[in-house]
């Protein structure tokens, strides 16, 4: 099994792009973007916002307290909106459970739209 903590951003990167690849095909076709409303982001973003069929890597600025919980809420707000589409599901996975259970709750990613999973470490 490989370490994910050993992958260079490049390595990251491709990973990423390889599994967006499949998810567009097992979707049948790509989805709609996600705009957050400020031009110069959107046009950046390729699809006018964040594609809500990808798969999506958010990390906090640096391993502290503040900026865990800034990311953590970050992605909250992003999957609430996310969540509200009829029928729309956000799966998010943990690399350990330390996440808050109301944290996510507060900005509107509640369950049954909202799901979080923990892989096993062996």
């Amino acid at each position: 099994m490989s370490n994910v903590a050993a992958l260079t951003d490049s390595d990251r990167a491709h990973v990423l792009d390889t599994l967006r690849a499949s998810v567009a095909v097992a979707a049948g076709s790509a989805a709609d973007a996600l705009p957050f409303g400020i031009d110069e982001l959107d046009r950046r973003l390729g699809a006018g916002g964040i594609d809500r069929a990808g798969l999506h890597e958010i990390t906090a600025a640096s391993p502290t307290l503040g900026d865990d919980a800034a990311a953590t809420l970050y992605v909250a707000g992003l999957a609430a909106r996310f969540a509200v589409a009829p029928g729309a599901n956000v799966a998010w996975a943990l690399t350990r459970f330390d996440l808050y259970a109301p944290g996510p709750n507060r900005p509107g990613c509640q369950p049954p739209s909202c799901t979080t999973s923990r892989a096993r470490t062996r």
